[in-house]
C-alpha cells in the first residue's frame, strides 16, 4: 500500500507535465488509481487525503485525461463523503472536490446526470450536522466540519448548474426534509434553499417565489431556535439576491423581524449569554434593510430606534457591534435620508473610536470606523463637515499608529477613502502622501503568508476559514509564479491580511477618483505597485487591482498634462491586452466580470482616447463576441460534451449582461459611422438572444444592450430599423417586467434618435405604447412608457398628437420607481414651454408636484437634472406667476421651501 501511495503522489506531479501523446496511457491508469485511493482510505486516512490531490490535477489538466472517468471519480467521492466512520478531513476533501469538479466540468456532470446523486449526498451530510443549543454561537460553527464543506459545495453547484435541473434535484431532498419531525433535517432544508439563492435567483423569482416565501414564513415563526435561525439566514440570502421581489414584501416582513428583535433584546440580561437567534435576526434585518434601498425610508425611524438602542452600554459587545453595523446598512440604503439621525449616531461612534479597547471590544472600534465611512459617503459634502472629516482622518491615523492590527488598518483605509469623497482636493498633497505611503506598505506586506513544504510528508486539514484562507483549496486561484517554486506544497494567507490588501487597493482607487491633482504625484508609484496584484492568488484582491488600475489610467487621462497623455497611451494598450486575456482565459467568473466592468468604465470616461489606439476596438469587440458565443474559459468549453444546446447556469448569463454593457459604451466612444460596422457584427447574436426560448436574463440583457446602442448610432439608424422595430414591439408583450421595460426604452430611443426614417412608424409605436399603458401593472414599466412618450414630444412635437401625449404623461406623474426618467420628463415640459403649446398651462400642477418630488428625493440625479428643473421653474414662474405661487403654497412645507428656493435662487 505504501508503494501505491507514493506512486499516486508521483503521478500527481506528472499530470501537469502530460501532453497529448501520453493521454491514452494516462487514461488507462485512472481506474487503478481510483481503486487504490479507496483502498488507502481504508488503512491510512491521512495518506488518502494527500492521494486525492491527484483528482484536482486531473480535472485541471489542459489535456482531456479525466473526462471518460468522471463518473467513477464522482461515485468514489460520494462514498468517501458519506462514510461517517472516516475522519472529517477526508470527508471534507471528498465533498469539496464534488463542488470543484462541477465548476470545471459542468457539462459532463449534467450530461451524465451526476448532479442528482451529488446533491443527494451533499444534503444528507448537511442534515447530519450536530445541532447547537440556543446559546451556542452559530456564527462560530466549526469551519472544518463536513456539513460546512457540504454547504459550500452546494453553493458551487447552484452557481454552475442549469437552475431548472439543479432546483428540481434539490427539491426532491428539501421537500421531505421540511415535513420531517427531525429539526436537523428542517435546518438543512432552509440552509440548502438559502445557499441556492445566488446561483438560481432568476429561476426562483419566476418559478418558486411564492412557495419559497411560504416556506420561509413558516420557518421564521418556528418554535425551535435552530430551525428559526436557518430560516432567518434564508431571508438574509433572499434579501441579497431575490430582488426586487423580496423588497416588495417589506410591510409584511419588517414588522415580524422588529417584533422578534424587541422580544430578544427584552430578554437579554447584563453579563448573560446572548441567544444565537439575536445574531440571526440582526443579520436578516441588516441584509433586508440594505437591499430595500430607498424603500427603507418610510421605515427608517423604526430601524434607527432599534439600532441606537442596541449601541447602549447595557448590551454585550456583540449586540453593540450588530447595532453599529445596522446603522451602516441603513445609511448605505437611504443615503442622505440618514442625515437627521447623525446627531445621535455620530457622537456614539466617536466614543467607540476614542475609548480604550481590549481584545474583546476591539471589534467595536473596527465596526465604528466602517460605519462612519458609510455615513460619510451617504451624507456627502453637504452634511458631513470638512472639519469632522479631518477629525476622522486624524483619529484613523492615530488608531493605525497605536494598533498593529490588519483589521484596524483595513477599516481605517475604508474610512480614509470615504472621507476623501467629502474633502476632495482639500486633503492636500502632504496628507494624501502620508495615506498613500501607509496603504502601499500594506500592499507590499508579506505578513500572514505561510508555506507548507513537501518534505514534511503530511497534509494540513482545511484551514480555519474564519481566520485563514487556504489558497490551495482554490487551485485555479494560485499564483502562476508558484509553479516555479520547487518543494512548496501549499500557500495560505490569513484572511485578515488579504482583506487589508483589498481595502488598501480600493482606498487608493478612491483617492485617485476624489482627490484629483492632489493625487497625481503618487499615480506612477501606485499604478506600478498595484499592477503587480493583477496575478494575486485571492480573487477579491485581484478584482480590486483590476478596477484600481483602470481608475489610475482614467486619472492620467483627466490630468490634462502632456505626461498624463503619454502615460495613459502607454498604459491603456497594456491594460486592454491584459483585460482581453482575463476575459478569454480566466476561469473565475468574478474576475472576468471585474475585467468587463473595468472595460466599460474606461470607455465611459475616456472615450476616444481608448478607441484611437491601433487595434483597440477589435480587442474590445473580440471580448464581447467571445462571451456572447460562449468561447471563454469560464464558460466551460468541453468540445466533446457540447453537441447539444444546453441550458446555462445563471452566472454565465451574468457574463452576457456585463458584456452587453461594453457595447453601447464603445459606441459612445466612436462616431456613429465608425460604430455601425461593429454593431452590425454583433447584432445577429444579440437578436438571437431575444427569442422566446432564451432565458429571461438573456432576453432582458440583449434588448437592453440594443436599446442602449441606439443613441450612439444616431444618423446611421435607417438600415437597422427593419430589424429592431419588430423585436422591440414584440418584447413589449413579454411576461417579464425587465424585458418589457427595456423594449419600451428601446422604442422611445428609436423615436428620439431615429430622425425622418422613424416618422412613418410614429403612429404604430405610439399605439403600441398606448395599449400597453392601459394594461401595465408594473410601476417601473409605466414610468418607462411615460419616458418614451416624452421622448416622442421632444423629438418631433410637430408630427405627433401632442394633446393625447400630454394627457397620457400627466395621468402617470409623478414617477413611481424609475427616477432617471425625470430627466426626460422635464425636457418634455421644457419642449412644450419653448413651443408655447396650448397644453402647457394644464401641466403647471404636475410641473410643481414633480419638481417637489425630484428635489426632495435622495434617489434622483441632482447633478444631471437639477439645472433643467430650476431653469424650467424660473421660466414658468415668470410667465405664470400667480398660479405658480398658489401651487407652491399648497405643497407640504418642506417641499414648498425647496421649490420656492429653486425659483428664487
Amino acid at each position: 500500500m505504501e508503494v501505491c501511495y507514493y506512486t499516486i503522489v508521483a503521478l500527481t506531479h506528472l499530470v501537469k507535465r502530460t501532453g497529448s501523446e501520453e493521454v491514452v496511457m494516462f487514461q488507462q491508469l485512472v481506474p487503478a488509481v481510483l481503486a487504490k485511493v479507496e483502498a488507502i482510505a481504508g488503512v491510512d486516512e491521512d495518506k488518502a487525503v494527500t492521494a486525492i490531490d491527484i483528482f484536482d490535477e486531473l480535472i485541471e489538466s489542459e489535456v482531456a485525461i479525466v473526462v471518460p472517468h468522471i463518473k467513477p471519480m464522482v461515485e468514489l467521492c460520494i462514498r468517501l463523503s458519506q462514510n461517517q466512520e472516516l475522519d472529517d478531513s477526508l470527508r471534507i476533501k471528498s465533498v469539496t472536490f464534488l463542488g470543484r469538479l462541477t465548476r470545471l466540468k459542468k457539462k459532463t456532470i449534467v450530461k451524465h446526470k451526476l448532479y442528482i446523486p451529488m446533491i443527494e449526498v451533499i444534503f444528507s451530510i448537511m442534515a447530519q450536522q450536530e445541532l447547537p443549543d440556543e446559546f451556542d454561537d452559530e456564527d462560530a460553527d466549526e469551519d472544518d466540519s463536513p456539513a460546512l464543506a457540504a454547504s459550500q459545495s452546494l453553493d458551487i453547484l447552484a452557481l454552475n448548474l442549469p437552475p431548472e435541473k439543479y432546483i428540481t434535484a434539490l427539491l426532491s431532498q428539501v421537500q421531505p426534509a421540511l415535513s420531517s419531525p427531525n429539526p436537523g433535517h428542517q435546518r438543512a432544508a432552509y440552509q440548502a434553499i438559502a445557499v441556492s439563492a445566488e446561483g438560481c435567483q432568476e429561476h426562483i423569482r419566476t418559478k418558486y417565489l411564492q412557495s419559497f416565501l411560504q416556506i420561509m414564513g413558516t420557518g421564521i415563526r418556528h418554535e425551535l431556535p435552530v430551525v428559526r435561525n436557518s430560516a432567518l439566514y434564508m431571508l438574509g440570502q433572499f434579501s441579497e439576491f431575490i430582488q426586487p421581489e423580496i423588497s416588495n414584501h417589506a410591510p409584511d416582513i419588517l414588522p415580524v423581524l422588529l417584533e422578534y428583535l424587541d422580544r430578544a433584546l427584552a430578554t437579554l440580561t447584563p453579563g448573560g449569554k446572548d441567544p444565537s437567534t439575536v445574531s440571526r435576526i440582526f443579520y436578516a434585518l441588516e441584509t433586508f434593510c440594505e437591499n430595500l434601498e430607498m424603500k427603507l425610508v418610510p421605515h427608517l425611524e423604526l430601524i434607527m430606534s432599534r439600532a441606537t438602542q442596541s449601541m447602549s452600554d447595557q448590551y454585550s459587545v456583540r449586540i453593540q457591534e450588530l447595532g453599529i453595523s445596522l446603522v451602516g446598512a441603513a445609511s448605505n440604503a437611504t443615503k442622505a435620508a440618514i442625515v437627521p439621525y447623525m446627531g445621535v449616531v455620530v457622537p456614539r461612534l466617536e466614543q467607540y473610536l476614542t475609548m480604550q479597547h481590549n481584545d474583546d471590544t476591539q471589534v467595536l472600534l473596527t465596526q465604528a470606523m466602517a460605519t462612519l465611512g458609510t455615513l460619510a459617503r451617504a451624507a456627502g459634502e453637504q452634511h458631513f463637515s470638512k472639519e469632522f472629516a479631518e477629525k476622522c482622518i486624524n483619529i484613523g491615523l492615530e488608531l493605525v499608529k497605536s494598533n498593529d492590527d490588519p483589521d484596524v488598518r483595513k477599516c481605517a483605509y475604508s474610512l480614509f477613502g470615504a472621507v476623501a469623497s467629502v474633502m476632495k482636493e482639500g486633503m492636500g498633497v502632504e496628507l494624501v502622501g502620508m495615506l498613500v505611503d501607509l496603504m502601499l506598505k500594506s500592499i507590499q506586506n508579506t505578513e500572514g503568508i505561510s508555506l507548507e513544504m513537501e518534505e514534511n510528508g503530511t497534509n494540513l486539514p482545511l484551514e480555519d476559514l474564519s481566520d485563514e484562507e487556504d489558497i490551495e483549496s482554490n487551485a485555479d486561484d494560485t499564483d502562476k509564479a508558484l509553479d516555479d517554486l520547487e518543494g512548496i506544497k501549499s500557500v495560505s494567507v490569513e484572511n485578515s491580511y488579504v482583506a487589508e490588501k483589498e481595502c488598501a487597493v480600493i482606498a487608493l482607487k478612491d483617492l485617485s477618483v476624489e482627490c484629483g491633482v492632489t493625487f497625481h504625484p503618487f499615480l506612477a508609484q501606485c499604478a506600478e505597485e498595484i499592477s503587480g496584484l493583477l496575478e494575486y492568488p485571492d480573487y477579491d484582491v485581484r478584482c480590486a487591482a483590476i478596477e484600481a488600475t483602470g481608475y489610475f489610467l482614467i486619472a492620467y487621462h483627466k490630468s490634462g498634462s502632456q505626461e498624463g497623455v503619454v502615460k495613459f497611451r502607454e498604459g491603456v494598450a497594456v491594460y486592454l491586452g491584459r483585460l482581453v486575456e482575463l476575459v478569454v482565459e480566466e476561469e473565475e467568473h468574478q474576475v472576468v466580470i471585474a475585467a468587463l466592468d473595468s472595460l466599460t468604465e474606461i470607455l465611459k470616461q475616456c472615450k476616444s482616447a481608448v478607441t484611437d489606439g491601433a487595434g483597440h476596438c477589435e480587442k474590445i469587440i473580440s471580448c464581447v463576441q467571445k462571451i456572447m458565443k460562449g468561447e471563454c474559459a469560464c464558460q466551460d468549453m468541453e468540445a466533446e460534451e457540447g453537441g447539444e444546446e444546453e441550458e446555462e447556469a445563471e452566472q454565465d448569463e451574468m457574463l452576457f449582461e456585463y458584456a452587453g454593457e461594453v457595447l453601447p459604451n464603445l459606441g459612445r466612444a466612436l462616431t456613429p459611422q465608425a460604430f455601425a460596422p461593429y454593431f452590425t457584427g454583433l447584432l445577429q447574436i444579440l437578436l438571437k438572444k431575444t427569442k422566446k426560448q432564451c432565458s429571461i436574463a438573456e432576453r432582458s440583457f440583449a434588448i437592453g444592450a440594443i436599446a442602449d446602442s441606439i443613441e450612439p448610432l444616431a444618423g446611421v439608424l435607417d438600415p437597422f430599423l427593419p430589424h429592431l422595430l419588430p423585436v422591440f414591439v414584440e418584447l413589449t408583450r413579454d411576461t417579464e417586467d425587465d424585458c418589457r421595460n427595456n423594449a419600451v426604452y428601446g422604442l422611445g430611443e428609436l423615436i428620439l434618435w431615429g430622425g425622418q426614417a422613424m416618422e412613418p412608424h410614429y403612429s404604430a409605436v405610439l399605439g403600441t405604447l398606448s395599449q400597453l399603458l392601459q394594461v401595465e401593472t408594473s410601476p417601473r414599466v409605466v414610468d418607462q412608457i411615460v419616458g418614451a412618450v416624452a421622448r416622442a414630444v421632444v423629438a418631433n412635437i410637430g408630427k405627433i398628437p401632442v394633446e393625447e401625449m400630454v394627457t397620457a404623461v400627466l395621468a402617470n406623474l409623478p414617477l413611481k420607481e424609475d427616477m432617471d426618467e425625470y430627466d426626460m420628463v422635464f425636457k418634455f415640459f421644457s419642449t412644450l414651454f419653448t413651443a408655447q403649446h396650448a397644453t402647457f398651462a394644464t401641466c403647471l400642477p404636475k410641473i410643481v408636484e414633480c419638481s417637489a418630488a425630484f428635489l426632495a428625493s435622495p434617489a434622483t440625479d441632482k447633478e444631471k437634472t437639477s439645472p433643467q428643473v430650476i431653469s424650467l421653474l424660473k421660466q414658468t414662474a415668470n410667465s405664470f406667476g400667480g398660479e405658480m405661487q398658489q401651487l407652491v403654497a399648497a405643497l407640504p412645507a418642506d417641499q414648498g421651501q425647496m421649490v420656492a428656493a429653486a425659483i428664487q435662487g
